[in-house]
């Protein structure tokens, strides 16, 4: 099965730096100690356009392999974003009527 995909993909990203600085120096009965703390931190987030498709095929009932990319950024959010995902996807067990699934799979993300 191919499909076209579109929609947006949100972004956010969170950095915390600390740095801290402790010397001491001893010269015979003359000690001088001090010391210094640096802390940073920040954040930003984005929305990105993006455009795809999705390849799936079913291997088995309950088992299919699955391509999927898709480009995005266009200068909207970020200049140029980029996905790239592989997997298999596989249903393992049904209870009470409800299927329980789940995925292996690898996937690349590229932000500009």
């Amino acid at each position: 099965m191919f499909d076209m995909l579109s929609g947006a993909r949100y972004s956010y990203q969170e950095a915390d730096l600390s740095f801290e600085i402790a010397r001491t120096v001893d010269i015979g009965d003359l000690e001088l100690a001090g010391g210094r703390a640096f802390a940073r931190s920040g954040s930003v987030d984005w929305l990105d356009p993006v455009l795809g498709a999705r390849v799936r095929y079913a291997v088995a009932p309950g088992h299919e392999l699955f391509l999927r990319d898709d480009i995005g950024g266009f200068g909207v959010g970020s200049d140029f974003s980029c996905q790239a995902i592989g997997g298999y996807g596989f249903d393992f067990g049904i209870y009470n009527r409800i299927t329980f699934s789940g995925v292996i799979g690898y996937r690349a993300l590229s932000v500009d």
